[in-house]
């Protein structure tokens, strides 16, 4: 690759890394206190009571009743926060390895330069 090519990719890269390290710390930071309330937990105990019904049959479909005690969102944020950011990273990386694998290839292949049909006016041969 040309160096003023490496560099454009290196500052797309450290850009999508950047946005989705934001993303993930926005998630914990923002998203999920607005879940750790006394609103979200008696949102989430409704909801568990509900699960509860439908599991015993009472619903329209039938669910597992919920085991934990907190909202999900809270507990993957406070206990899984490292591994959340991790798989982030390590999934936004290899979608923009191939990407930038797709794109390469389509920039280096040869454009066809020779014509099936003969021009106006010329018996084909």
């Amino acid at each position: 690759m040309r160096r003023s090519v490496l560099i454009v990719v290196l500052v797309l890269y450290a850009a999508l890394i950047g946005s989705v390290t934001a993303g993930v710390f926005y998630a914990r930071d923002v998203v999920a206190p607005q879940l750790d309330t006394e609103k979200g937990q008696r949102d989430w105990d409704a909801w568990r009571r509900e699960t509860a019904d439908q599991a015993a049959g009472k619903g329209p479909v039938t669910r597992r009743e919920q085991k934990s005690r907190e909202p999900p969102l809270v507990v993957l944020m406070r206990d899984y926060f490292a591994v959340c950011l991790t798989g982030a990273l390590v999934f936004a990386s290899l979608l923009f390895a191939v990407m930038v694998f797709l794109v390469q290839g389509i920039l280096r292949t040869p454009a066809k330069t020779k014509n099936r049909l003969p021009p106006p006016g010329r018996a084909a041969v």
